[in-house]
């Protein structure tokens, strides 16, 4: 891993009244040496799925846990707001990246890092995550249990983060090459974004896999820089891990140098010219009067009134009627099997991901204020 050069420091002169100079002279010089450090909002989300029960096709992660509280404690030192979350069931992976969103969205310019490990498959080229709970009899059953892992990416680039890194870990040998290509396909805008996004698969360790542990050396502090997070990833993770994404401008983690705000340019005032009196003109002599017999014309028709469009809020601001409307519009379509009770637990955000499935819409299981007026008027 690439390290910061040591500051150096001023060579102090002892003098014969002993050497007490000589030590301030160091201290004044190491203080002068290191800038002050920034604090931007620092927010992350962990999520680590290691009880895997559906047989051969999702083997157990051991390794996934133990990472999972490695990183959320690396991450902790550094004075980041951690969301962590181990063996999540259904729903439970949706709930965390949406309190990591609006974490974000609420605080533009903060740092954020998202670390998930366990199963990633892919459905139309399209990398879900997987929870414990997962039972995936048909191919299509990926779309109502999966998290799109794209909504943890665009968690980072909604929320305009000054820097970033997405860790995936976990990923099964197996279908490494096909995660690999859907993941890659996520990474176009986040490089440019000043996001990170890394990739491995899965080693199987106990006590957690070698990902994890690149990364929790590479987040020792206080100052880190994402690009030497990177390059620490590659040498503690020879085989197995790819680079997604590289951001293309130096982006610190933690520790950012404070900006040093630049003088503002100088006001230039330049003399308006004097008015000049506008050239008077003589007025035209006006048209002749030509009388015209009025034709009556018929008064048009009142329109027939139409109803109203119904119209929701997005869900953070839907009332418990809202909700069951939602629920009752699922239900009519064939996507939701339960009683409309205004609780949007696994069952709805399934159906939810369905609906956004047939709209062609991110498949997030968290309706848009657009996405739900329009479910409701389809029903």
């Amino acid at each position: 891993m690439l390290k910061n050069l040591p500051h150096s420091q001023p060579q102090a002169r002892r003098n014969a009244s002993g050497g007490w100079i000589a030590g301030v002279g160091v201290l004044l010089g190491l203080f002068a040496a290191t800038p002050a450090l920034a604090q931007p909002a620092q927010f992350a989300l962990v999520i680590g799925n290691a009880a895997y029960s559906a047989g051969p096709a999702l083997p157990p992660l051991p390794g996934c846990l133990s990472s999972a509280r490695q990183v959320a404690a690396a991450l902790r030192t550094l004075g980041f707001e951690v969301v962590q979350r181990l063996d999540t069931g259904r729903g439970e992976a949706d709930a965390a990246a949406a309190a990591f969103a609006r974490r974000l969205r609420a605080s533009p310019g903060s740092v954020g890092v998202a670390y998930v490990c366990g199963h990633v498959v892919t459905f139309n080229s399209r990398p879900f995550l997987l929870p414990v709970s997962a039972s995936l009899t048909r191919e299509t059953d990926v779309l109502t249990q999966g998290l799109l892992a794209r909504g943890v990416v665009e968690a980072l680039l909604r929320g305009e983060v000054r820097a970033g890194l997405v860790v995936f870990d976990g990923i099964a040998p197996s279908g490494a090459d096909a995660v690999m290509a859907s993941l890659a396909a996520l990474a176009e805008p986040a490089g440019p974004a000043g996001v990170g996004m890394v990739a491995a698969a899965n080693d199987a360790a106990s006590n957690g896999t070698r990902l994890a542990a690149a990364l929790e050396a590479s987040l020792a502090g206080p100052r880190v820089l994402l690009a030497h997070v990177l390059a620490g990833l590659l040498q503690g993770v020879p085989e197995g891990l790819v680079i997604l994404a590289t951001p293309a401008n130096p982006a610190y983690l933690a520790g950012e140098p404070a900006a040093v705000v630049a003088a503002p340019a100088p006001v230039i005032t330049v003399p308006s010219p004097a008015p000049t009196a506008p050239a008077t003109l003589p007025e035209p002599a006006p048209p002749p009067v030509i009388a015209a017999v009025p034709v009556p014309t018929p008064a048009p028709a009142a329109p027939a009134p139409q109803p109203a469009a119904l119209t929701l809020p997005d869900e953070g601001a839907m009332t418990d009627a809202d909700r069951r409307r939602v629920q009752q519009a699922l239900a009519a379509m064939g996507y939701y099997i339960g009683a409309p009770d205004g609780q949007f637990g696994p069952n709805t955000r399934a159906a939810i991901r369905r609906f956004q499935f047939e709209i062609g819409a991110t498949l997030t299981g968290t309706l848009t204020a657009a996405q739900a007026s329009r479910l409701v008027a389809a029903r």
